[in-house]
C-alpha cells in the first residue's frame, strides 16, 4: 500500500463480490485519526462495540478470490467494455461521449453521455438492465459525489449513465444490454 503514497483508503466489500455493509480502512502509519463513537475500545480504540467476524471472514475471502483472478479479468472485462462502447457508437451514430475514455480507469465501470435522452428516461424504459442514473431528474439541485469525480457538468449529468460489468457477464449479455439501450433511445428521440 506505501506504493500507492495514500493516507486513507476505504473500500465495500459489495464491490468485489463481497458481503454488503462490510468495509475497511487502511491507514498509513504514522496517521492519526479520533473515534468518533466512544464505548467499547475495539479496532485499537477507533470504533465501539463488536467486530463482525462474520463480515470479516467475508471481505478477507473476497479479496483472495479477487486478488487471485484479477489479471485475467481486467483483460475480459475490458475487451467485453470496448466492445459494448463500440456497438453502442455504431448503432447511435457516434452520438455517444464516454467520460474518462483516455483515462486510466476500472476496466467494468463505463459512465457514458447518451444522445439527447435522459438517464432516468432510459431506466424507466428498459428496467431489464440495472445502471446507475448520474442524477435524478428529482434531485436536479445536487449533483451525485460518483457524477462529480467523473466530469460531467450539471448540464450533462441528466444523460449521463453508469454501467458496470461484472466478472459474470457475458458477452451476449452485453450485446443484448446495447441493442435494448440502442432501441430504447430510438424510441424515446
Amino acid at each position: 500500500m506505501e506504493g500507492l503514497g495514500v493516507d486513507l483508503l476505504s473500500f465495500s466489500g459489495h464491490k468485489m463480490y463481497g458481503p454488503k455493509g462490510v468495509g475497511g480502512l487502511y491507514t498509513r502509519m504514522g496517521v492519526d485519526l479520533e473515534p468518533i463513537l466512544f464505548g467499547e475500545s475495539t479496532e485499537a480504540g477507533l470504533r465501539a462495540g463488536t467486530s463482525n467476524v462474520a463480515g470479516i471472514v467475508g471481505i478477507g475471502q473476497a479479496a483472495k478470490l479477487a486478488q487471485h483472478g484479477l489479471e485475467s479479468s481486467i483483460d475480459r472485462v475490458s475487451e467485453l467494455r470496448d466492445r459494448f462502447v463500440r456497438q453502442l457508437r455504431e448503432n447511435l451514430a457516434g452520438e455517444l461521449i464516454v467520460h474518462g475514455e483516455f483515462a486510466e480507469r476500472v476496466p467494468g465501470i463505463i459512465s457514458i453521455r447518451l444522445p439527447k435522452v435522459t438517464a432516468e428516461d432510459l431506466q424507466q424504459w428498459i428496467p431489464e438492465i440495472c445502471f446507475g442514473p448520474a442524477q435524478r431528474r428529482s434531485d436536479a439541485a445536487a449533483l451525485s459525489s460518483v457524477s462529480d469525480n467523473f466530469g460531467p457538468t450539471d448540464h450533462q449529468s441528466p444523460y449521463t449513465l453508469r454501467i458496470a460489468i461484472g466478472w459474470s457477464t457475458s458477452q451476449d449479455e452485453l450485446d443484448q444490454a446495447a441493442q435494448l439501450i440502442v432501441t430504447a433511445i430510438e424510441s424515446l428521440q
